[in-house]
């Protein structure tokens, strides 16, 4: 089995339609958020065969709170929290003993 590993990082707390003026020679162009925007990271992971691992869901806050998820979408997932955001490694071994290994 061949597995691909992503880890993504998800933008809180951005909503509504824009549109962004540019020239055509201009590889990117930014736009500006606020600065108390709030990021999420997602590992997921995929095999060849079309099996997937449950996400590991890491939030940059001290807890989360149920009111965030829509019910009934996340019984699978495993949610943490760190106060900086960062993936560490003791949550790394967690995710790969509670969710990696029992489902590969």
């Amino acid at each position: 089995n061949v597995w691909n590993m992503d880890k993504l990082g998800i933008a809180l707390g951005v909503c509504g339609n824009s549109m962004i003026l540019s020239g055509s020679r201009k590889p990117k162009t930014y736009k500006q958020v606020p600065e108390n925007q709030r990021w999420v990271s997602a590992i997921e992971s995929i095999c060849t065969m079309g099996y997937y691992i449950h996400l590991l869901v890491l939030f940059k806050d001290k807890q989360v709170q149920i009111l965030w998820f829509i019910a009934n979408n996340i019984s699978d997932w495993l949610i943490m929290t760190t106060l900086k955001g960062w993936t560490l490694n003791v949550m790394a071994l967690r995710w790969l003993n509670e969710v990696c290994l029992p489902e590969t």
